[in-house]
């Protein structure tokens, strides 16, 4: 049972400079609670309570932070007095040598991600095992990796292919085996390195945890700083509770992004034979305007609810090897389930027959169909695609959203039909 953490926090991190001229990059603001305390909050949400700190650069500031914000958290420092000249591998070594050899989570201080990530690391069954989120594309800067069957082969910023990055957070059992290399890797290299030494010897075996499903950001640059408090809103990450944030709102919406979305989701369901439609605002768009409403906040899509254990259980693993968060069921109206990639939002919402038309939840403005307009459905070109639409789409447009629903409005709702 993993109880302890290390978190990295040592460095000067000049590439984030001016910013961490006066500031440790783990005390940066993420619109409204810093990158340490975000990890220190979701460490003791997982039942970790004792933590140690590597501290160097502008420590004083570490100290006080923690001392004044989470006094009833057992923390402890280890101070890397050679920060400047030292790489995180030397910390690391630091840390374990002031420390016994009981399993730990480790974490690169500025990692900002969802706690959840924290609660798949200590439910993998495997005693040694890396965060690691696919990506299509990696680029330098990335931590990338090399996997077979989820064993991890290679740990490198130095590949030219990977099937994705490690986020810099992982679940440590051997202990001593890594601060023997660390000692030999030399205090300049990323602990990365002696990791992947001891793989390749084939001395430990690291599995990789899939966390391609949350938005994670390693903040390095300005613009990750940037996109970071862009992801996190408010102090709370936005894509948790599904709501589009402020900057995507005003920002023009990016219809190839919406369009992603939409065709990884439609395909699942598809191969799974489940019968779904375009619906509400998304089925105005796509309809009205040959495109995704700029304005509107998500993607309608409706399925019934007697396929949901399907959707599930079967279609909703593949969207989250494709990149989707899916939030908790109590963040969504009830019996909808949301998926979120990349500032865009399907809801899946489904209806149940009862009689002569089809009903939403009750939490849905009671919002009811004639099962005219869905049993037979029709199809809409897009995209070199044909999506199912119900079937009569003007009139049942007309019924949900009034006479005038060819004209753009914002704020429009639609109306049970």
């Amino acid at each position: 049972m993993v109880k302890r953490a290390i978190i990295l926090a040592a460095g000067q991190c000049k590439r984030l400079r001016p910013h961490t001229d006066n500031t440790p990059k783990c005390l940066l603001d993420i619109s409204g609670k810093n990158l340490l305390g975000r990890q220190i909050e979701m460490l003791t949400k997982n039942g970790i309570n004792d933590i140690y700190i590597v501290v160097g650069y502008l420590q004083e500031q570490i100290r006080d932070y923690v001392l004044k914000e989470y006094p009833d958290v057992n923390i402890n420092y280890i101070m890397n007095e050679e920060y400047d000249t030292t790489n995180n591998g030397y910390s690391l070594q630091l840390a374990l040598e002031q420390t016994d050899n009981t399993p730990f989570l480790l974490l690169n201080a500025d990692v900002v991600c969802h706690s959840d990530i924290i609660a798949e690391l200590l439910n993998d069954k495997h005693k040694n095992c890396m965060a690691i989120q696919r990506k299509p594309e990696v680029i330098v800067e990335d931590m990338k990796v090399q996997v077979e069957d989820k064993l991890i082969t290679t740990v490198s910023k130095e590949l030219l292919e990977a099937i994705g990055e490690f986020t810099g957070i992982a679940k440590i059992t051997d202990t001593q085996i890594i601060l023997n290399k660390l000692r030999e890797t030399g205090k300049n290299e990323w602990f990365e390195k002696a990791l992947d030494d001891l793989i390749k010897a084939q001395k430990i075996n690291f599995f990789m945890t899939d966390v391609t499903h949350y938005p994670t950001m390693e903040v390095d640059f300005a613009y990750d700083l940037e996109v970071a408090r862009d992801l996190f809103p408010w102090g709370q990450p936005d894509w948790e509770f599904g709501i589009r944030h402020e900057s995507a709102k005003r920002s023009e919406r990016i219809q190839d992004d919406a369009w992603a979305l939409l065709k990884d989701t439609i395909e699942c369901l598809e191969r799974y034979n489940i019968k779904y439609w375009i619906n509400w605002g998304t089925l105005l768009g796509l309809y009205r305007d040959k495109q995704f409403i700029p304005w509107d906040t998500d993607i309608d899509v409706t399925c019934h609810m007697e396929d949901r254990w399907k959707v599930i259980n079967l279609v909703e693993p593949l969207l989250k090897k494709l990149g989707c968060f899916i939030p908790k069921e109590e963040v969504c109206y009830p019996e909808d389930r949301w998926y979120i990639r990349d500032m865009e939002k399907i809801e899946l919402n489904f209806v149940e027959d009862v009689g002569d038309k089809y009903c939403y939840s009750p939490e849905r403005s009671k919002l009811a169909c004639p099962k005219a307009y869905i049993d037979n459905l029709d199809a809409l070109d897009f995209r070199e695609r044909k999506l199912p639409i119900p079937s009569n789409t003007a009139k049942y447009l007309e019924l949900s959203y009034g006479t005038n629903w060819n004209i753009p409005i914002k704020g429009k709702k639609p109306v049970s039909l």
